[in-house]
Formats: structure tokens, sequence, C-alpha cells
């Protein structure tokens, strides 16, 4: 039976490696975990496999932004404690070759859950008085990016342009 005390993280991006290892500290540290993924890995698999206070959801970004909007509305997620942004989708196209529709669909993945999510659980964060928002970035944006990844560079650096709860 899971403990209703647990404090409760959401993490976008739970299958990557980096999302994995996240989800296993707090785990660790006694967290009940929503880890989204879009394709599993078998190291999640595992991790659910043994842990109860770990739960799956899937779902793809690359959808319309109503249906993502709807997504992230779900109630379950708004007692959460901590929010980790590990998404990290890469669409590889040379800057000459670039359309507006390769940076949306990056942004649309990388960004825009952010922005939705802070909305809606900052607001819930502040009357608990307690919560922490992370999102992943890139050291890559410092230097910008590589060659072929201009959208996701340009996403990863617009998450650091980003209101403070206060």
């Amino acid at each position: 039976m899971q403990n209703k005390n647990l404090k409760k993280v959401l993490v976008l991006g739970g299958s990557s490696d980096i999302g994995v290892s996240i989800i296993k500290i707090y785990l660790r540290n006694n967290y009940k975990v929503i880890a989204h993924y879009n394709k599993t890995n078998k190291n999640l698999k595992k991790l659910v496999k043994i842990n109860k206070n770990l739960k799956l959801i899937k779902f793809n970004f690359m959808t319309s932004l109503k249906k993502i909007e709807k997504f992230l509305d779900n109630k379950e997620f708004k007692d959460c404690s901590v929010f980790v942004n590990a998404l990290g989708h890469i669409k590889e196209v040379a800057f000459e070759k670039l359309k507006l529709s390769d940076i949306d669909d990056v942004i649309k993945v990388n960004f825009y859950p952010s922005v939705y999510f802070t909305k809606i659980i900052g607001p819930e964060m502040n009357k608990r008085k307690w919560g922490r928002i992370v999102n992943l970035g890139s050291i890559g944006v410092k230097f910008g990016g590589g060659e072929k990844n201009f959208p996701y560079s340009l996403s990863k650096f617009i998450l650091e342009f980003f209101p403070s709860y206060t």
C-alpha cells in the first residue's frame, strides 16, 4: 500500500537515462514518483516492477496543443511538490534547411509543457509554501549548439528565461 503522506514528484522525460537516474534518487528519498514517458526503456520497466511508489504515464507531446494542455491539466499532478522537466526532443536539421515547423516541433516538446505545468502547480506550491521546479538544460546553448541542432539548443535556451513564483 502506498503512503499517502509521501511527497510527490512528476518527472517528464522519465524514460531517458537522465530521467531514470532522477527517478531513482527520488524513490530512494521516499517520494511518490509519477514518471512520464513516450517510449519506455528496460531500466524504467525494472523500476516499476520493484517499486510501488512509481507510476508511469505514457504521453507523446508531438500532438496538438489542446491535447498537451488536457494531459497536463490532470488533477493528479496538482499536488506535486517537485516538477522535473527532463524532456529532450532533438530534431537534427541543418540551419540552411530549417523550417519553422522544425522549431515548433522541438519547442512543443521541450518548452511548452514546462510553461503550462508551472502555471498549474506554481500557485499550488505557493499555497503549501514549498515546492521545486527543475528544468534540465544543455551546456550546448552556451556555445551555440551543434551544427544540426539549432531547434534543440533554442528550446533549452528559452527554459532559462522563465518567470519565478514568490
